[in-house]
């Protein structure tokens, strides 16, 4: 008995919340018990004026309209069981967050800096072969030099000697190295023989090129004013992949990189 009483408790405000329906059948309902008395008490101008018009029509839609109300309160109750049921389901399914992209100085005395891109899993449910593909750069850097870059391809873990497949509990983060660069030497003059005064060469490095087997070690220069789109795809075994596009802009000494999608 208990439990028909919560159902009932629930099922009057389902009702009640497709009073539209109840009300209608209601109005039509009220409707024919007039024409029933008019056919009844007035038989001569029921016949005259309103014969035409079955004095049941009324009662019908009245059940009509009580049926409609029941048949949206199901609907209702439906609809937000199977909401209830996607939630579940996506809860025991890992759910990657994309952090913040910082800056990390690498080890070229000082100079080398690399932009890592931290992932983590909001779910309780560990998230199985975590990895980060470079989808492409747009436009290539202009003194690209060496072999194409091998788009798509895997980025390095950070730091780059803990490439492995990557399984991310709750509270575990694994930090993408996505490019790095270092300052060179400072541009030379070749009339005199000297550097040019100012801010040292910047070089790029840290892409996988068709033919290398691994990433490159091919660094090339860059020149200031220069700005690259670079998309990424963030994957594992078992949950929706999702993107992120960066943009990279070289500065007079260093090159800044910020996601924009």
């Amino acid at each position: 008995m208990a439990d028909l009483w919560i159902s009932l408790k629930r099922y009057l405000p389902a009702i009640v919340a497709e009073i539209w329906g109840v009300v209608l059948g209601g109005i039509l309902g009220a409707l024919g018990s007039i024409l029933l008395l008019v056919e009844k008490f007035q038989p001569t101008f029921y016949a005259k004026y309103l014969g035409e018009w079955p004095s049941w029509v009324g009662y019908a839609m009245l059940l009509a309209g009580i049926a409609i109300a029941q048949f949206m309160a199901f609907h209702r109750v439906r609809v937000d069981r199977d909401a209830l049921r996607a939630q579940q389901q996506a809860g025991n399914k890992p759910q990657l967050r994309i952090g913040e992209l910082h800056r990390v100085e690498g080890d070229i005395g000082g100079r080398s800096f690399h932009w890592v891109l931290p992932v983590g899993n909001d779910s309780e449910e560990p998230a199985v072969h975590v990895r980060v593909e470079l989808l492409g750069i747009t436009p290539l850097p202009r003194r690209w030099s060496g072999p194409a870059p091998d788009f798509p391809y895997i980025v390095r873990s950070h730091p780059a000697d803990q490439n492995a497949p990557w399984s991310l509990s709750r509270v575990d983060t694994q930090r993408f190295d996505l490019f790095f660069y270092f300052a060179g030497t400072r541009p030379y003059d070749p009339t005199t023989d000297r550097s040019i005064p100012g801010p040292m060469d910047l070089y790029l490095d840290g892409f996988k090129t068709h033919g290398a087997g691994a990433y490159s070690t091919t660094h090339f220069a860059v020149e200031a004013g220069e700005s690259w789109r670079l998309d990424y795809r963030i994957l594992c075994d078992n949950a929706e992949p999702q993107t992120a596009t960066f943009q990279a802009t070289v500065l007079d000494s260093a090159i800044n990189c910020e996601r924009i999608v």
